[in-house]
């Protein structure tokens, strides 16, 4: 396989909808291959101020939170996670999300992500870093903000790959953390 012999459309003038609740959601105008211009409706950044954590206790429990999620309008089973509060670090936010989504503190950290994964790029130049958290423990009630209606669920790792393959979690955040955290826990895939 050679070069790919693809051109990139060239970005152009934004044109910003709204910014609100640390969301961007905007117009770009794109100069096409061909000379042609269009205007994509896109929304979030670019480089990765959001973590994801597949959290897992001593005992070899994933820390869940099952979560109203206002897109689907629905309760949404999915990892621990949320984005960077001004200046910290990625793992000051995994820290942070963790304590405050769970209660739990966690041991052992090993970053699944060098580069970032992207949550959607058909619209989106947002990414988030995935993390593997081992030998968590629980030292605090969860504390979270306002509008997150949650609950804190511990499920056997077995159990909670199981409900992937049966669909009950549909997460794609979740999915995508849980399978590159599974070899670095003794999985073959």
């Amino acid at each position: 396989m050679g070069k790919p012999t693809l051109k990139a459309p060239v970005p152009g003038e934004i044109r910003t909808v709204i910014k609100a609740y640390g969301r961007h959601v905007y117009f770009q105008n794109f100069l096409l291959p061909n000379g042609q211009t269009i205007e994509y409706l896109l929304h979030g950044g670019g480089s990765a101020n959001a973590v994801m954590i597949l959290a897992i206790t001593k005992a070899g429990n994933v820390i869940a939170v099952n979560q109203f999620r206002y897109g689907p309008k629905n309760f949404v089973l999915e990892v621990p996670g949320g984005n960077k509060k001004g200046a910290q670090s990625l793992e000051e936010a995994l820290s942070a999300e963790l304590m405050e989504e769970t209660g739990y503190e966690h041991g052992e950290l090993i970053w699944l992500s060098n580069n970032g994964v992207y949550f959607d790029p058909s619209c989106s130049g947002s990414q988030f870093a995935a993390a593997l958290a081992i030998d968590c423990v629980q030292t605090a009630e969860p504390n979270p903000e306002p509008s997150e209606i949650l609950e804190t669920i511990e499920i056997p790792l077995k159990d909670w790959v199981a409900k992937i393959f049966r669909g009950e979690i549909r997460d794609s955040k979740t999915i995508t953390t849980t399978f590159l955290a599974l070899p670095r826990l003794g999985w073959k895939i």
